[in-house]
């Protein structure tokens, strides 16, 4: 597998990293109007919903985009797994099960 131009795989962890943030605001947002999140809520609910679903959209859309040119093959994972590795799915590297991401492209479970 051809090793990818640097700033194609840098701008694939930089937006893996941003997933992270983006649903933490998500999250936090939604806890914070939870009563909107019932029956009796006001439909800010919604609201909430379309913002952050134009967002992930978009950031989708950017991010398979380059990921899909930084790594356009599947590397064919010669190499063997020692016990506790993983292969990545974003990269086909190798994970330790002691990782939380991938050290090559960024990629996490989360």
């Amino acid at each position: 597998m051809d090793t990818p131009p640097k700033n194609l795989t840098d701008a694939v962890k930089v937006l893996n990293d941003y997933f992270g943030v983006l649903s933490k605001r998500m999250s936090d947002e939604i806890i914070e109007h939870k009563k909107e999140f019932t029956s009796t809520g006001t439909g800010q609910a919604e609201a909430i919903l379309d913002k952050y679903a134009k967002q992930v959209q978009r950031l989708n859309t950017v991010y398979g985009m380059l990921r899909g040119e930084a790594y356009p093959s599947r590397p064919e994972g010669l190499e063997p797994l020692a016990r506790d590795e993983f292969r990545c799915f974003g990269c086909g590297g190798v994970i330790k099960a002691t990782d939380q991401f991938c050290a090559d492209c960024g990629w996490s479970w989360k």
